[in-house]
């Protein structure tokens, strides 16, 4: 019993002393900005809704998540080695999705060869996701994910995060 408790606190213990950093800049306009060295990307964030910051052990990208955690935004990489389309990724994330929620619905979608963009309608949550092929064969991913009946604060985070090339 003992060591699941030493588990639990070291599990929670980020949720206690708060989220920090290193690649945070702050902007005069309330934002920060999370740059991705490894895979040439950064993200532009709005800090008055994403107030907590996590990065990836691996290096691979940050989740950012509002104070009561409903809110949330992920941005990672990865190299596409393979050559898979942006067609076959977006599939491969819908037969994922139905998977693992046999009630989920497609609000729209849009995809092209260098990149796909897609809302998706969970039981509880809609959730963005924009997908770029960049020239160097890696992909970024954004997603972010509001509670089901906040559509239109989904529609303005797509706007106010804003998705670079890092060069």
């Amino acid at each position: 019993m003992r060591p699941f408790i030493s588990f639990s606190i070291l599990l929670l213990l980020p949720f206690f002393i708060g989220f920090s950093s290193k690649n945070a800049v702050d902007f005069s306009s309330g934002g920060n900005e999370y740059c991705n060295a490894r895979f040439d990307f950064c993200l532009q964030y709005p800090t008055a809704i994403f107030t907590h910051q996590i990065n990836s052990d691996n290096a691979d990208g940050v989740s950012l998540f509002s104070d009561d955690g409903m809110i949330n935004a992920k941005v990672y990489g990865a190299y596409n080695i393979v050559g898979t389309s942006m067609e076959d990724f977006y599939q491969e994330m819908v037969t994922e999705l139905s998977t693992k929620n046999k009630k989920i619905v497609v609000l729209k979608n849009d995809v092209n060869k260098t990149n796909y963009e897609a809302t998706v309608q969970g039981d509880k949550t809609i959730v963005y996701y924009h997908a770029m092929q960049q020239d160097n064969n890696v992909v970024v991913t954004l997603t972010v994910s509001v509670p089901k009946g906040m559509e239109e604060m989904l529609h303005s985070l797509q706007k106010d995060l804003v998705l670079h090339t890092h060069s």
